[in-house]
């Protein structure tokens, strides 16, 4: 299974490491806090070439893994999830 995560604060990150232990193909990861971001896929494994700036960024591109979570800040949740659900995306 591979899954995009939107968000790398404190949800993305426990997301990103329980999928990175148990064999789940993080293939995207998206913040525009680029410290954050970069922090989160270092101590995961996640290559530079799967990490976005932005939710949006992410979302615009064709649909290249099985599922979205969506971990970014509140406010931002429905937006976004709509955007996936529109990409074809589980959630």
């Amino acid at each position: 299974m591979k899954v995009i995560i939107l968000g790398a604060g404190g949800r993305g990150n426990v997301y990103a490491k329980y999928f990175s232990e148990n064999e789940v193909e993080i293939a995207g990861l998206a913040d525009p806090n680029t410290e954050r971001l970069h922090k989160v896929a270092n101590s995961n494994g996640i290559p530079e070439a799967s990490l976005y700036h932005s939710w949006e960024e992410v979302l615009e591109k064709p649909k290249f893994a099985d599922a979205v979570v969506n971990a970014t800040t509140d406010h931002l949740h429905y937006k976004s999830t709509m955007k996936a659900i529109e990409r074809g995306y589980h959630i």
